[in-house]
């Protein structure tokens, strides 16, 4: 059991280590107030709550956009949740590797986002304005060979590059293989985009947070059984 601990707690250093490295992480901020928006609280039309979709409605035509934020500056993104690091152990370094990327992509784009985590079938980490996991806009899965960057609204997205896998009513993702995948023409417009849709809280925003809900024991699944 010790050597167990052990190895765990090598793996959450060397992980801590590694984006330590890439300089622009921080801990949660206590300076991390951001200027809120007031908007009209629009209708969902697609829940991801935990994983799977389902509509509480007919999807809209059509969605009010809010230009989206555009942070041309660098931006302190904060750290993982040491239990979501945790979830993620299971998996090779080089896909965990990935998760964290597209995590931190994201996290440029939208640093005042709040992240629900989810052990299920995946490790699924859902990214919102209102601190409400149903109004995710963007999310990332994590398998054994890839991981996804999905939009809860992707069929909604101007796609000019082809990059959106799916065929559902509304979500869609983009496959990540490698780093540089993330690099690709188009996939940070997408994200900017994703912003612009998402909704957003009435009257200042809280301080981002992480919830991490772990399955139990029994329902826990191996990486090695992924897609």
């Amino acid at each position: 059991m010790a050597s167990v601990e052990q190895n765990e707690s090598e793996c959450l250093n060397r992980s801590f280590r590694m984006l330590s490295s890439w300089g622009s992480f921080v801990l949660d901020g206590d300076d991390s107030d951001f200027d809120g928006r007031t908007v009209k609280q629009r209708n969902r039309v697609a829940r991801c709550f935990p994983a799977r979709p389902h509509f509480k409605s007919e999807p809209a035509l059509c969605r009010t956009t809010e230009p989206p934020v555009i942070y041309t500056d660098w931006v302190r993104v904060r750290l993982p949740d040491p239990e979501y690091l945790k979830l993620l152990l299971p998996y090779g370094e080089v896909i965990r590797k990935l998760a964290l990327v597209a995590r931190k992509l994201i996290l440029e784009e939208a640093p005042e986002a709040s992240e629900f985590v989810y052990e299920v079938y995946t490790i699924a980490d859902h990214f919102t304005f209102t601190g409400q996991p149903g109004d995710a806009f963007v999310f990332t899965t994590t398998y054994a060979h890839w991981v996804n960057l999905g939009f809860n609204f992707g069929s909604l997205l101007p796609d000019p590059y082809g990059l959106l896998r799916g065929e559902g009513k509304l979500i869609r993702h983009i496959r990540i293989g490698q780093a540089t995948d993330l690099d690709a023409p188009g996939v940070r417009d997408l994200v900017r985009a994703a912003i612009g849709q998402a909704d957003r809280p009435e009257g200042k925003p809280g301080k981002p947070r992480t919830v991490v809900h772990a399955a139990d024991s029994a329902r826990k699944r191996s990486a090695r059984d992924g897609k």
